[in-house]
């Protein structure tokens, strides 16, 4: 009779690390986070080590890796500006491969003919920040990094 106790206790710990894990591993990015991009100091142009505060607003289905979103800059003199600011469309995806959150998303200018940056990051859930890089396919000599702060996976 102990042994089948154990074993049924052993089960139920089990089933509970699974939901905690899965919890974890959730890759529902949806919310609005602060942060701000910055152009490399060997970045071609005129904002060569800047950075660009931006808001986010990410819209996301449940269960779906997809999600959309929107981007709010500072204008820098690149874009053109509605009441002071760039907006931008995003569409990209979460990954998870070995406990790993990554996401990959294109953002797409609303008011300005450009190529649109594609950027990539990794989420951190210490620091609850996604880090990562952004960078145009046709002009490698336009590249930085960014940063979302409170970033939380729901």
């Amino acid at each position: 009779m102990h042994t089948l106790n154990r074993l049924t206790l052993a089960t139920f710990l089990f089933y509970l690390g699974g939901i905690a894990m899965v919890q974890a591993q959730s890759t529902n990015l949806e919310g609005t986070y602060t942060g701000s991009y910055s152009y490399d100091a060997n970045s071609g142009g005129s904002n060569a080590g800047t950075s660009v505060k931006t808001t986010v607003k990410i819209v996301q289905d449940s269960g779906s890796r997809r999600f959309k979103g929107s981007m709010a800059e500072a204008y820098t003199g690149f874009g053109v500006p509605q009441d002071g600011q760039v907006l931008s469309d995003l569409s990209g995806s979460v990954q998870i491969e070995e406990g790993i959150i990554t996401v990959n998303f294109i953002k797409t200018y609303r008011e300005h003919d450009q190529e649109s940056p594609q950027y990539e990051g990794t989420y951190d859930p210490e620091t609850k920040k996604l880090r990562g890089t952004w960078r145009f396919a046709t002009d490698p000599s336009l590249h930085g990094t960014f940063v979302w702060e409170g970033v939380e996976f729901r």
